[in-house]
């Protein structure tokens, strides 16, 4: 706690502070502001005690109440990607003291602007960049005592979803490539999504369609961090031409009959 004493008029000498056996001297002109920082909660009687330069002395008696202060704690997802909320769960504890009333959060990032701080218990937070970020919570109690903490948060980095198909024809496979651009950070998953049946989990797949059209495919890709980044494509399914003939004529030499082979493309 901080004890404030007056001034007073030139001719004081020293002032002299006792609390909890421990006695703090301020000799005049010096500042007459003493801190004294209890290492444990209770009501404590505070003396003060003044002394002019001709020796002449007075003292005051106040009691004060040392309050027990939070713990402040948090923890955060275990998925942290760019560009993707991050969500904190706080795990203050009031620690036998009063209850925690409210939340300030430093995310220590000037990038975030006025979000950099954030006045919530349980919040989420985006960071546009990658790399490790302190983040410093303030825990503070009805009766005003408060802590903080300040603990690393990595960033992973995101990469790109991306994918080549051949144009196929129906009852025919259709080749897909998986071409996503990796981050620092390995990939290790694919779900590959063909609109017109479930999903499918290899790296280069084939599919075969069976109605001709326009399928917008959808490519999901997670990488070791956890981050995941899609893209949606769409792909072409033709369908198969139609081959029939017609007779030319039937006055060809003996034993040649002539026929016209024709072809429709059946889109």
């Amino acid at each position: 706690m901080t004890t404030v004493f007056n001034n007073g008029p030139p001719y004081t000498k020293k002032r002299i502070m006792k609390i909890k056996l421990q006695t703090v001297i301020i000799n005049y002109p010096d500042s007459p502001y003493a801190n004294h920082a209890s290492a444990s909660i209770g009501n404590y009687t505070m003396k003060l005690s003044v002394t002019t330069a001709n020796s002449c002395s007075n003292f005051k008696m106040l009691s004060i109440t040392i309050y027990s202060k939070p713990q402040a704690n948090f923890e955060s997802a275990a998925i942290r990607c760019q560009f993707m909320p991050i969500q904190f769960i706080e795990y203050s504890q009031a620690k036998g003291g009063a209850s925690i009333v409210t939340w300030l959060c430093n995310f220590c990032y000037p990038g975030s602007g006025a979000s950099n701080t954030l006045i919530l218990q349980n919040l989420s937070h985006i960071f546009t960049t990658t790399g490790i970020f302190y983040v410093s919570p303030t825990a503070t109690n009805i009766s005003v005592c408060n802590d903080l903490i300040l603990k690393p948060v990595t960033k992973n980095t995101t990469h790109t979803a991306q994918f080549a198909a051949a144009t196929g024809c129906i009852g025919n496979p259709t080749h897909f490539t998986d071409g996503s651009i990796p981050s620092s950070v390995t990939l290790i998953a694919w779900e590959w999504n063909f609109v017109d049946t479930g999903t499918i989990t290899v790296l280069n797949p084939c599919h075969t369609y069976t109605t001709s059209g326009n399928y917008d495919v959808k490519l999901k890709v997670m990488n070791l961090g956890g981050c995941q980044a899609s893209i949606i494509q769409r792909v072409f399914a033709c369908s198969n031409p139609l081959a029939y003939y017609t007779f030319i004529n039937f006055f060809c030499p003996a034993g040649t009959v002539l026929f016209q082979v024709q072809f429709h493309l059946n889109l």
